[in-house]
């Protein structure tokens, strides 16, 4: 586990406060490779407070094969050693994903600015945010490089297409994945889910 950055966090509003370290206790931790076998990881949702990067460490055979990834990512350095947004794009990237999309950016003005908080940690409610308030989190979201996308099997595509489809709803690359499965199931699923989803709009 990583400590909180003290020096950051008193720095915004409504984090330091919330953020206060009362003990530590030992756990015992296992790599994802060492528990989950091969094909067993489609998707991966982690949330671990700055620890995203040992996390994909432990996990380097499962990456390589896992269909999306959503991770929290941090722009600022809210625990002491964590990797940001820019470390884990490319430790993803070395394992065939790309960056689709933020889901949610979180921001909070700085503890200078003027004015009362929200002390429920509802958000800031009495002062107007300001402009340009710094980004300091958000939700990433990493599927297969387009490479990876032209080598999956049938049940790959398949599992892709729907996870594109009803998480992120990105029905364009759910579209390429059922090209992919047109491609070796010589069916046209595509060209249904495309009529299917531009008469919905």
């Amino acid at each position: 586990m990583l400590l909180p950055h003290r020096a950051v966090l008193d720095r915004y509003q409504l984090l330091g406060e919330f953020t206060q370290e009362t003990g530590r206790v030992p756990v015992t931790t296992v790599r994802l490779d060492d528990v989950v076998g091969q094909g067993g990881m489609d998707l991966l949702k982690i949330d671990v407070q700055g620890g995203e990067g040992q996390v994909f460490d432990g996990a380097a055979q499962r990456l390589s094969e896992c269909l999306m990834v959503w991770t929290e990512v941090e722009f600022v350095a809210l625990y002491v050693g964590q990797p940001l947004f820019a470390e884990i794009d490319q430790q993803l990237r070395r394992h065939g994903l790309q960056f689709l999309r933020f889901a949610g950016i979180a921001s909070r003005p700085l503890a200078s600015w003027p004015g009362s908080a929200d002390k429920s940690g509802a958000g800031v409610a009495a002062v107007a945010t300001p402009p340009g308030t710094q980004q300091l989190w958000a939700d990433a979201i990493y599927v297969p490089s387009p490479a990876r996308i032209a080598a999956l099997d049938l049940p790959s595509a398949a599992k892709l297409a729907l996870l594109a489809h009803y998480l992120p709803q990105a029905h364009d690359l759910c579209h390429a994945a059922l090209l992919r499965v047109d491609a070796l199931a010589a069916t046209d699923t595509a060209a249904r889910y495309l009529d299917a989803t531009l008469a919905a709009v």
